[in-house]
């Protein structure tokens, strides 16, 4: 049998999470207890076999083994065999890392059947591998869809246009991508699948998720809401390797699914950490109607570290849904260069706040910090907070 390792790899013929356990030919050895597990790369070429030691085996020990599927092919009789390679800094010389593998299915899963050297002699239905690993479907499952207002349609980008989401219609698979808006380049960065829904409401859902980057596996606990008909909001906690903790408080530092009431809070030395929020736009977004907030003027403006009322991002009038209800305009009256910018809403909302500051005729010691200083010197006050998300536009 001939090799060509540089050659394109191939899809596994499995995937994972998997639970495994192994055993040595002959049942000398192998471990039952603990299982192990198999994760999904981020590579449809590639599994992570995280092997645990356990007290069935004297010399086994816990490693993480990375196999990269070379060939998969079935023959006249309807046997399927896998060629793969296996990536351990122990595995050096091409003969310990190339290996054949014998596939059969069970009633919950795999059994693999590992050759003892770099080629498929003497692997059969009747015999056992030097190796064999009994794959079965992990512990937990619970079935996990998104909500069709998430994946139809099913591409956005961030605002800034230099990420992808694209979301599967037939499985609970988020692939996000790098993404170039000049060249329309698009390279894949991980992998998100949902593994648990923890709540759902109309225009929300939260969800524990697996996040897949190269062959590292991590838990998130994540918050969708449809904002508008053309923007999804995301609202991600911590990574962390163990599934239950994911929604936990010290991972997940929100409220409850549909409040979006974030609060810092220093004076009492404590400091409630926020979670990520990224705001997507659906691909070809279509206009619509923007707040009738009317026509304003401007004493001030700082943006981007500049108040010069005549800079690059200065504009004195802005006007919503006055001369179109779809429609916001930026005028700027400047000698240099007068002008008026026209830009079409695509959504909007609105969403509770709350600020804390300092009590009014409250001064606080100079020698005490904000983070030092006493709770009950400080008050919250509500808010209601406002969003529109716009597009540059032409008007005929």
């Amino acid at each position: 049998m001939l090799v060509k390792l540089d050659g394109p790899d191939t899809e596994c013929p499995f995937v994972g999470p998997l639970d495994f356990s192994y055993t040595l030919r002959g049942g000398l050895g192998g471990c039952r207890s603990p299982q192990s597990e198999v994760s999904q790369c981020l590579q449809d070429s590639q599994l992570m076999f995280s092997f645990q030691s356990c007290q069935e085996d004297y010399f086994s020990i816990s490693k993480d083994e990375i196999m990269t599927c070379k060939a998969v092919w079935v023959t006249d009789t309807g046997q399927t065999f896998l060629l793969a390679t296996w990536d351990h800094r122990n595995r050096i010389r091409d003969e310990e890392r190339i290996r054949c593998f014998l596939l059969k299915n069970t009633t919950n899963g795999y059994l693999l059947l590992q050759s003892e050297g770099p080629s498929c002699q003497g692997l059969s239905s009747h015999s056992f591998g030097s190796i064999t690993y009994n794959l079965t479907s992990p512990a937990y499952s619970s079935e996990c869809s998104f909500p069709t207002w998430l994946t139809d349609p099913r591409t956005y980008y961030t605002l800034d246009h230099k990420f992808m989401y694209n979301f599967s219609p037939h499985s609970p698979l988020i692939e996000i991508r790098n993404f170039s808006f000049f060249d329309k380049s698009e390279k894949l960065l991980s992998k998100e699948v949902c593994v648990e829904i923890v709540d759902e409401t109309e225009m929300s859902v939260k969800v524990i998720s697996r996040t897949v980057t190269n062959c590292e596996s991590l838990y998130k606990c994540t918050v969708f809401t449809k904002r508008s008909e053309n923007i999804v909001e995301i609202e991600e906690g911590d990574e962390t390797l163990v599934r239950l903790a994911a929604c936990a408080q010290s991972n997940f530092h929100s409220t409850a699914v549909g409040s979006y009431k974030h609060t810092v809070e220093t004076g009492s030395y404590s400091y409630r950490k926020h979670n990520k929020i990224i705001t997507l736009v659906k691909d070809n977004p279509v206009s619509s109607a923007c707040p009738l907030l009317g026509l304003h003027n401007l004493s001030s403006l700082y943006i981007a570290g500049n108040s010069d009322m005549c800079n690059q991002f200065w504009f004195h009038r802005l006007a919503f849904a006055c001369k179109r209800r779809n429609e916001i305009e930026f005028s700027r009256e400047c000698q240099e260069n007068p002008n008026t910018s026209s830009y079409l809403c695509i959504g909007a909302w609105t969403q509770p706040a709350r600020l804390r500051r300092k009590k009014q005729h409250q001064q606080l010691p100079h020698h005490e910090s904000l983070a030092s200083s006493r709770s009950e010197d400080y008050e919250y006050v509500d808010l209601t907070l406002g969003f529109i998300i716009a597009q540059p536009g032409k008007f005929s």
